[in-house]
């Protein structure tokens, strides 16, 4: 997948996501789970360098949703390859850090 996608529709726009994003996904973040405008980041939870790290990783597949320049929407996936037959993983090992460092960029 070597094209990059973008979507448009009504003042909403769907682009891979860019290092210039990482800070506005991260305060997203905070906010989708309820913690107050201005709440620091904290060790376990994304923090801006991780979704640098995702990016470093998977361009192809980290997307956010932008409202002109705001971010207002995120995705971020990754291959693997761990079979969907195999014993489960925990979300933590199987993504392997908050920066998806379990991506196989051979996986499906």
């Amino acid at each position: 997948m070597n094209a990059k996608r973008t979507l448009l529709s009504d003042n909403i726009r769907v682009v891979n996501t860019r290092p210039q994003h990482a800070e506005q996904v991260c305060k997203l973040l905070l906010r989708t789970y309820g913690f107050p405008e201005g709440t620091p980041y904290f060790s376990n939870f994304l923090r801006p360098e991780d979704v640098k790290n995702q990016i470093k990783r998977f361009p192809e597949g980290q997307f956010v949703a932008l409202h002109g320049r705001k971010v207002v929407g995120m995705a971020c996936t990754m291959l693997t390859d761990h079979s969907p037959y195999d014993e489960p993983l925990s979300w933590y090992e199987a993504i392997g850090d908050r920066g998806i460092r379990a991506h196989k960029p051979e996986g499906t």
